[in-house]
């Protein structure tokens, strides 16, 4: 009786083998459940993150951009092709650009060049000389304003120019003179489709900016 009461001891005090490979069976179950979740968790949040970098780099450059053509003298803006005759302008090409003179009256360029907008600047004769193919043009002065994990799929302008009245407007130390003003601002608005390296869904943006340059009298502007 002794013995058998010993023995029943023993077997409560012990873990069958059973016992062990179901404990370390559900321990794994839990383990992978676990490193899945959290391996889940870590990727998606390196998506966010890499995705949120990727729109503040477009937007970035489209800011950059939309900063200098709001201060440019809008009846410069100019595209590839003219789309009608309604002072409308409009790219239409692989590799789309916008020229025009900045407030600084130098010339500069925005294009698309293999999927980056790239900005160029070139010193010209003051603010009548013709920004769309500058003779002193050097790639080596072109600068990316977005980085390589930001491809650029398209592009698109639409350029509408300042208008202006030379007849209406006189200056009034000089009873007679016409005095240039500008009485239609003018505004580009671009349409841009751009997607990272590893994300096929591309970020659609579109934005508009309003020259503030409303007289050119001062800036080599002359009546014909």
């Amino acid at each position: 009786m002794m013995k058998s009461l010993r023995q029943h001891s023993d077997r409560q005090a012990g873990f069958t083998l059973l016992e062990v490979v179901t404990a370390i069976a559900l321990f794994s179950a839990v383990m992978v459940i676990t490193v899945g979740a959290f391996t889940r968790f870590v990727d998606v949040q390196r998506r966010d993150i890499d995705e949120q970098a990727f729109q503040e780099d477009i937007r970035l450059a489209v800011g950059l951009f939309n900063r200098e053509a709001r201060g440019a003298f809008g009846d410069t803006y100019e595209g590839i092709i003219q789309v009608g005759e309604d002072g409308m302008l409009g790219t239409e090409d692989d590799e789309p650009s916008i020229f025009f003179h900045n407030q600084n009256t130098t010339c500069v360029r925005y294009f698309i060049s293999d999927g980056q907008f790239v900005r160029n600047e070139s010193a010209t004769g003051g603010r009548t000389a013709d920004c769309s193919l500058p003779d002193n043009y050097d790639s080596a002065d072109d600068r990316a304003l977005t980085g390589d994990d930001s491809t650029i799929i398209n592009m698109q302008f639409r350029i509408q120019q300042s208008r202006v009245d030379c007849e209406n407007f006189f200056d009034p130390d000089a009873p007679g003179t016409p005095v240039p003003t500008v009485v239609r601002r003018g505004y580009i608005t671009v349409l841009i489709a751009a997607e990272a390296a590893a994300k096929e869904v591309p970020l659609q943006l579109q934005s508009t900016v309003t020259s503030r340059q409303t007289v050119s009298i001062n800036n080599d502007f002359t009546c014909p």
